[in-house]
């Protein structure tokens, strides 16, 4: 069984191949691959409480310092901030049917994809993970469809990127979209440029927790289609892996 364990951390860690892996571990092919699809279900049950979708309240409570007032207070740019959202796509193989191939790829890598949506509170803890969707889908797509914002409250604040367009579908569940100030003119007046340094830093955490995501090499790897419903289950057990590491915000 610890055999069995240590197959799973390592491949999910190193990215190795399953061949590899069964030469290493010094057993059968079949019977590598079968323990590494079984471990990853049963871990991806038992880490659940690693990925928690807190409240407010709770993120508020456990921003570092380096986020509050002196008074203790959160900083009026991260106030009421529950997630901090971003996409990320993993490569995978090309489908034979055309109509597939179509429905898979990115534009933006191009490249056929999976694509992620991820979020996760102001001090860089993953929260939020959907299913794996097709690459072609389009940010405001994937959180209208995934049920990302079913998991808000209202009151809630989402920051992002300016590619997600989803004011209005925030609004009907009465949370705030916060993102960077669009540019009006050449160049930004200095509250609105203020407003945007402040955001960008702020959200640069979400790209933190996903190249610390990225550090668990299996995810960077050209997924077979065959592996799809077993992908989901590798990427969240990655997801509380990296959540056990050290907070991504210094106090």
């Amino acid at each position: 069984m610890w055999e069995e364990f240590s197959l799973v951390l390592v491949r999910n860690l190193r990215g190795t191949d399953i061949r590899m892996i069964a030469d290493l571990f010094v057993t059968h092919l079949s019977i590598a691959s079968n323990a590494y699809n079984t471990w990853n279900l049963f871990l991806d049950k038992e880490l659940k409480f690693l990925r928690r979708f807190p409240s407010v309240k709770q993120v508020k409570k456990n921003l570092p310092k380096s986020m509050k007032t002196k008074n203790g207070k959160p900083k009026e740019i991260i106030k009421d901030v529950q997630v901090i959202i971003d996409c990320v796509d993993f490569r995978c193989e090309a489908p034979s049917l055309p109509a597939a191939q179509k429905q898979l790829y990115s534009a933006y890598y191009n490249d056929n994809t999976y694509k992620l949506l991820i979020g996760c509170t102001p001090n860089g803890c993953i929260s939020y993970s959907s299913t794996l969707w097709s690459g072609s889908i389009s940010d405001k797509e994937i959180v209208k469809k995934s049920g990302f914002i079913e998991c808000l409250s209202p009151g809630d604040v989402v920051m992002a990127d300016k590619g997600f367009v989803i004011r209005g579908d925030l609004a009907l569940k009465g949370c705030k979209l916060q993102i960077p100030p669009k540019l009006k003119g050449k160049t930004l007046k200095p509250r609105a440029s203020t407003k945007a340094r402040r955001v960008s830093n702020t959200r640069i955490h979400i790209e933190r927790a996903i190249r610390r995501l990225e550090t668990y090499r299996i995810l960077t790897r050209i997924q077979k289609m065959t592996q799809k419903s077993y992908m989901e289950s590798v990427v969240r057990v990655c997801i509380s892996l990296a959540n056990l590491g050290n907070t991504l915000v210094s106090e």
